[in-house]
């Protein structure tokens, strides 16, 4: 460890977001102090007001370079930052008027106070002063919870939960009559709140932006029930082909609008993880992911959920989950019940699997859940991580060579999966369980998963019949020999969910199939 630095007043302060840009870390939170040590501006107006920060720092030494306090008469904060090509946009939450002022951009989207709690969305320079700041929402509770830039074109997207019940009847302008932004263009998709369910409690909701900060697409996404995203960062992640990939959490997974196409993983439960792709616009896949038992998916607060994706296209989605393992031979399938938790064990692969091939480790009362995903949506590696409590997910990023780090929240004093390097011998190794609750991190590798072989994926049954994980990428041919048969007799070909897909009549003497 190099250092490790606070910062802070007499009240408190929450880090929501941070980010590297070059020697400068940036972080964006909330704090109720009076005393916080800002470099320029005023602090909150009183002790006890919650208002947002933004924060410059220098990435050698923890040196604080600027600390400001943006807000006035009521509360707001900031959740959300993203940097692109010296390009840094923020997000946080303001409660009405009087709180944050606009920064009219020309070109860009400028909207005034919407209700009683707005999304601000902004572009700051590198000494933290707004180039560009709006409101964004409808007449009743908006909040953002992640920003993501997209590398082809500068464009980011913008996500968050919403409580606001229609859109506004001014499509594609800045609203003024109470209603959700409706921007959308020919092709791309617009769903209802809810998806048209007059008992819906909340949605998320989905935003693009251009370069020029304008407003491209929004819509609501969601079923009948409560959607929302939990706690952490990472929830939308953006590749290079124009797939947007976000993760939150339902109470109702079955109302939620069909995708263009199911892909190869379609998982259902009684409320979850949910995984969405959007391509152009358009919802291409989604699925529930993972599975709760005993516990169920509320409250969000206490299961978290991140996405990211592989230089190789590969989706990786983190979740929680406290149900047993799906049995061997529906490991890398759909599980037949919503209560069994989907397994993929790694083959061929050096990656961390939780336990052995054949017996899984579900290790406390919730281990994080992660899932790995082809670019067709082929459910390609899935694993337990965690100990003898529970845990849940709070960020992840991608490293330059391929591996990817994750950090979290834990409560095991008993088989968390610690493992330490050989060198260097002053790395930081914290093996004990200090608290109730302790921060973890863990940096894995995830390269291999969309270019595995099928001869490294095969797994052999104790009758030495060789299976191959269902689904396989393209058209497989699989040939058995045994002793010639002195009966007619039939081979009966099933799914992983057992469901009869062909049955081969043999005749006497035949040796193969």
């Amino acid at each position: 460890m190099n250092y490790i630095t606070i910062f802070g007043g007499r009240g408190f302060e929450i880090g929501y977001d941070i980010k590297v840009d070059g020697d400068n870390i940036f972080l964006v939170g909330r704090t109720n102090s009076d005393d916080i040590p800002l470099t320029t501006g005023n602090p909150p107006i009183g002790f006890g007001d919650r208002q947002g920060f933004l924060g410059k720092i220098k990435e050698i030494d923890g040196t604080i370079e600027a600390l400001k306090v943006i807000g006035g008469l009521k509360w707001n904060d900031f959740r959300a930052i993203d940097i692109h090509s010296d390009k840094i946009i923020v997000a946080g939450t303001s409660e009405g008027s009087g709180t944050v002022t606009n920064v009219a951009q020309t070109g860009a989207y400028n909207q005034t106070v919407a209700g009683s709690l707005d999304v601000i969305v902004g572009e700051i320079s590198a000494d933290l002063n707004f180039i560009w700041l709006t409101h964004f929402g409808g007449d009743s509770g908006d909040r953002p919870v992640d920003i993501e830039f997209s590398d082809n074109n500068g464009h980011f997207f913008l996500v968050g939960d919403t409580n606001t019940k229609s859109y506004s009847i001014q499509q594609n302008t800045p609203p003024t009559d109470g209603g959700f932004p409706k921007y959308s263009s020919s092709g791309s998709d617009s769903f209802p709140k809810g998806n048209g369910s007059s008992d819906n409690i909340e949605d998320v909701f989905i935003a693009e932006f251009d370069a020029g900060n304008n407003l491209l697409w929004s819509t609501f996404y969601g079923g009948n029930g409560a959607d929302r995203f939990g706690p952490g960062a990472n929830k939308i992640a953006v590749a290079s082909n124009n797939k947007v990939a976000i993760v939150f959490s339902t109470s109702n997974f079955s109302t939620f609008p069909p995708p263009d196409t199911y892909g190869s993983f379609f998982q259902t439960g009684k409320g979850e993880h949910v995984v969405s792709v959007f391509v152009d616009r358009k919802l291409d896949w989604a699925s529930a992911y993972g599975c709760f038992e005993n516990n169920s998916i509320f409250p969000f607060q206490e299961s978290g959920e991140s996405v990211i994706y592989s230089s190789d296209g590969t989706l990786i989605a983190f979740g929680s989950t406290d149900c047993e393992p799906v049995p061997f031979l529906e490991y890398c399938g759909l599980p037949s019940s919503v209560l069994d938790y989907p397994v993929c064990p790694p083959y061929g692969l050096d990656l961390y699997f939780q336990g052995t091939v054949g017996s899984p480790l579900l290790q406390g009362g919730k281990d994080i859940s992660i899932m790995g995903f082809t670019p067709s949506y082929l459910f390609k590696y899935g694993t337990y991580f965690g100990g003898n409590a529970d845990e849940y997910v709070s960020c992840v990023a991608n490293l330059s060579n391929g591996d990817f780090i994750f950090a979290g929240i834990t409560e095991s004093d008993i088989d968390f999966p610690l493992e330490f390097p050989a060198s260097p011998d002053d790395m930081y190794k914290q093996e004990t369980l200090y608290g109730s609750r302790d921060n973890f991190l863990a940096k894995l590798p995830i390269g291999g998963l969309t270019v595995t072989s099928v001869k490294e994926n095969e797994r052999s049954l104790s009758s030495g019949l060789k299976v191959f994980p269902n689904p396989v990428f393209g058209q497989q041919s699989v040939t058995l020999t045994f002793a010639p048969l002195s009966f007619d007799s039939e081979i009966n070909l099933v799914n992983s969910l057992g469901q009869l897909i062909k049955t081969f009549a043999l005749e006497r003497g035949n040796s193969e199939l």
